[in-house]
């Protein structure tokens, strides 16, 4: 499950928010253990369900229940309660609960930062629901600096190719949009293009939306520009982007 596409009305471009919540993005394979065999499995896949079918309210009410049963048959820090918080901020947060949401997400990070490492995948990806949030909220030189320090964490564990981290690449220029600093964007944008077409393909959807925010970007710069009564010189390839100069 991924969160909605954002629409950052300054440009009107759509752009590319594809943070994957902890519910889905937590499903890795899992040590079996006696402990973890006392909670039962049910209690998890029936808060996923309620929450898929949009049921955040109830979700939300599973969540607490398994959180309680997690915390006192393994612990407070073991690895699988800190994925149950991390669902239950996710949860609160679709429900528009932004303050318990933020509250929950600050208090685990720095606990699976300790418990897991700050590289762990787990860690990074509250760290990035975190940061939608704030975008959401429209905190965006929050989510600006949260975005950049978990794009370069993201570029030196996993390098630039990874999912991952173009998934935050592109957060980072989504909100540069939103702040108006279209030309960061812009490099952001011509940063991704190339690799999103080598690594998923020039036809992927992913790719053909990154080219049309790079358009949009291109274009708000050409626009600045004009406000600034300087008359740019552009040139335009067939993907719609521009390189332009002012005279």
């Amino acid at each position: 499950m991924t969160f909605r596409a954002h629409h950052f009305t300054r440009l009107q471009i759509p752009a590319i928010v594809s943070i994957v919540i902890l519910l889905n993005a937590f499903a890795v394979a899992r040590g079996q253990s006696k402990e973890r065999e006392a909670v039962d499995p049910k209690l998890e896949k029936e808060a996923t369900a309620l929450y898929e079918q949009g049921k955040a309210v109830e979700a939300e009410a599973v969540f607490r229940k398994l959180l309680a049963v997690q915390t006192r048959v393994l612990g407070a820090e073991q690895r699988d309660v800190l994925i149950t918080k991390g669902n239950l901020a996710a949860v609160l947060q679709a429900q528009g609960k932004t303050a318990e949401a933020e509250k929950e997400f600050q208090a685990l990070i720095p606990v699976m930062s300790h418990t897991l490492g700050k590289e762990h995948p787990d860690t990074l990806r509250t760290r990035g629901n975190l940061a939608v949030m704030l975008m959401e909220g429209a905190r965006y030189a929050e989510a600006e600096a949260e975005n950049r320090a978990i794009l370069h964490t993201r570029e030196s564990a996993l390098g630039a190719e990874h999912p991952d981290t173009l998934t935050t690449r592109s957060n980072l220029a989504a909100v540069l949009v939103a702040q108006g600093k279209s030309a960061e964007a812009e490099r952001e944008y011509r940063t991704m293009l190339p690799i999103m077409e080598r690594v998923l393909g020039s036809e992927h959807p992913y790719s053909l939306k990154n080219r049309m925010n790079l358009g949009g970007a291109t274009a708000a710069q050409r626009q600045i520009c004009r406000s600034r009564e300087c008359i740019p010189r552009c040139i335009l390839n067939r993907e719609g982007s521009a390189w332009c100069r002012a005279s």
